[in-house]
């Protein structure tokens, strides 16, 4: 999907539903239980822009940017004593003789052409490693892979990553690596081609955790949990996957879900921000398509659905994407139709049909406004010649429509922009480097 496109359905779906996400997905509470709707309220055009100036606002209080001070220093002093090529190079070298040994060669039989067998299990790296010196030692053994270091301050850091020895055995086209080195001839022999192919086994973990302590106590922590069913060989049509990934940085707390079922059939996705134990934005996808390892071959339906504390909610659904793509395409790429005002105009239509996405507040069961595609007339820069793009819109209950990037502009929303620049640029002087 081109940047255009992405921009397009991402003010379609407000910004909010672009994480593809679901709503508590394997968080500890069980916020993915359904909220209880009520009748209202369904708010006017003037109640809506308060409400989400509000809204707006008290989620950008609840992310501090000085509460990721913390982590920016460590990142900042690792960044510039730790990872210099002389401080690395012994660990990538232990890396390299890791990997060699868990290569084999294949006979072939063909002159010029050698393959290698590879199983890569991420278990085979364990060991603690301690910066002495100028570079990076391995230590001792351990059942994770460690790295300890001294911070800004003289803390002792541990960065340690755990992988669980359950794990599934996947072999695919899209894991193996060729390479080619040409020979020059020489002594009137002709030059040649050598090539080498490495076909890649990877060990699937179950379990992978990351962890961050400084002087003794936790900072930060992430949980990788995946199911997987394959008969060995990757097969997009028939394997199931399941993934989630949980971090948890001090009173933050990020959930990602990912789920794609067997094709034909169903994927769905997922993400949850917390905060002090309370959800600031959970959202989810689902689409019904067609996949291979060709792919995605057909997408049906898709459903998407995003909470924003409690507050403002936006729920849609395209009930064909693969024909929305179609239009879009078209609409994008077909000089006929966006050099044509009724042809476009027509496309637009057809594309609202699939659409069906509403702005709701407070889990009100009737929408306070709808959101949909419309036709923009702009100006050829080289030729004059007119030419239709489109844009997503924002329709109130009263009737009046607005573009979105006009409705959400810096004059409507001043403080909130205001809020959110100060925001962007106080991360942009933590992390730096």
């Amino acid at each position: 999907m081109n940047m255009k496109k992405k921009k397009l359905l991402g003010g379609l779906f407000l910004g909010i539903a672009l994480a593809f996400t679901a709503v508590g997905c394997g968080s500890d509470n069980d916020s993915a239980a359904p909220k209880e709707r009520s009748e209202g309220p369904v708010l006017t055009r003037e109640q809506q822009k308060q409400q989400l100036e509000t809204t707006s606002k008290k989620f950008m209080s609840s992310i501090q940017p000085n509460d990721f001070k913390v982590l920016d220093e460590i990142a900042y002093y690792v960044n510039k004593h730790y990872l210099d090529d002389q401080s690395v190079e012994p660990l990538n070298k232990w890396a390299k003789g890791i990997l060699q040994s868990m290569t084999q060669t294949i006979a072939t039989g063909q002159p010029g052409y050698t393959e290698y067998a590879r199983i890569i299990d991420a278990t085979k790296y364990r060991g603690r490693f301690e910066h002495q010196g100028y570079k990076w030692v391995r230590t001792k053994d351990s059942q994770n892979l460690e790295f300890l270091f001294r911070d800004q301050e003289g803390n002792d850091c541990l960065l340690a990553f755990t992988v669980s020895d359950k794990a599934k055995e996947v072999r695919s086209e899209f894991f193996n690596s060729e390479e080619t080195e040409y020979v020059p001839g020489t002594a009137g022999y002709p030059g040649y081609t050598e090539r080498t192919k490495y076909k890649n086994t990877v060990m699937v973990p179950e379990d992978v955790r990351m962890t961050l302590q400084q002087g003794g106590r936790q900072l930060l922590s992430t949980d990788i949990h995946t199911d997987l069913t394959t008969s060995g060989d990757l097969n997009l049509a028939v394997d199931q996957l399941a993934f989630t990934c949980k971090t948890v940085f001090q009173k933050y707390e990020v959930i990602v879900h990912r789920a794609f079922y067997k094709g034909p059939g169903d994927a769905e996705a997922g993400v949850e921000l917390k905060a002090d134990g309370k959800t600031l934005l959970g959202a989810k996808a689902t689409g019904h398509g067609l996949v291979s390892n060709r792919g995605v071959d057909n997408v049906g339906s898709v459903d998407v659905a995003a909470d924003v504390l409690g507050e403002l909610q936006v729920k849609g659904k395209c009930s064909n994407g693969s024909r929305l793509a179609e239009i879009i395409d078209r609409m994008e790429k077909d000089k006929a139709v966006y050099t044509d005002e009724a042809r476009f105009k027509k496309e637009v239509a057809d594309a609202n049909s699939l659409l069906d996405v509403n702005v709701y507040y407070s889990y009100a069961t009737k929408p306070s406004a709808g959101l949909l595609l419309g036709a923009m007339k702009t100006v050829d820069d080289y030729s004059g010649r007119a030419e239709w793009i489109s844009n997503a819109q924002i329709k109130f209950t009263d009737g009046t429509t607005y573009a979105v990037d006009d409705y959400f502009s810096r004059k409507n929303f001043a403080g909130v922009f205001k809020e959110a620049g100060d925001m962007i640029n106080a991360f942009k002087r933590l992390f730096k480097f």
